[in-house]
């Protein structure tokens, strides 16, 4: 099938992150060895354009106390170049972009994805031409606290970092 608009040489998007949502009746504790993630996918890249890296996920924690030492990222996933064979990269276990797939042409580049302080993904690069463009990274997911204590204990690395993405509140028992 083609849809109106587009053809059939059109980039594949990466698929987003999914949501995860971890409960306990007293504690989270994530060691310094742990790794929690819901990362987007990468983009792949077709004849004629790559496609969107996926957004990152939600990951919910709601306990009595929350203690992050580890990993815990969701991550947008970078774009694919819009010539070649380059696909963007999954979101990555750190507060670093996930890099979109380089063009043959020297540009048509794939943007990174979502991560850190920067949540939205970035655009894709288009040739002189305006033919083939490279696909745009996924936003970064949200990281999402609930807990009875004043607030979470927040170490290790976290990604996405900015107050848009990250959200804390009062658990509320029932």
């Amino acid at each position: 099938n083609v849809i109106a608009g587009s053809d059939n040489n059109g980039g594949i998007g990466g698929g987003g992150g999914g949501a995860l949502q971890i409960s306990s009746a007293s504690a989270i504790v994530v060691l310094a060895a742990g790794v929690i993630r819901a990362p987007g996918a990468g983009g792949l890249t077709q004849p004629r354009t790559g496609g969107g890296g996926g957004a990152g996920g939600t990951i919910l924690l709601e306990a009595r106390r929350v203690e992050i030492a580890g990993v815990l990222v969701a991550n947008g996933g970078g774009g694919a170049a819009g010539d070649g064979d380059d696909d963007g990269k999954r979101g990555l276990d750190s507060t670093t972009p996930a890099p979109g797939g380089t063009g043959d042409a020297g540009d048509r580049h794939g943007g990174a994805g979502g991560a850190g302080d920067a949540i939205a993904g970035v655009a894709g690069s288009g040739g002189g031409d305006g033919a083939r463009p490279g696909g745009g990274g996924g936003a970064a997911g949200r990281l999402v606290f609930r807990t009875l204590e004043p607030a979470p204990v927040l170490g290790g690395t976290r990604s996405p970092t900015h107050a848009e993405a990250v959200r804390s509140g009062p658990l509320r028992l029932r």
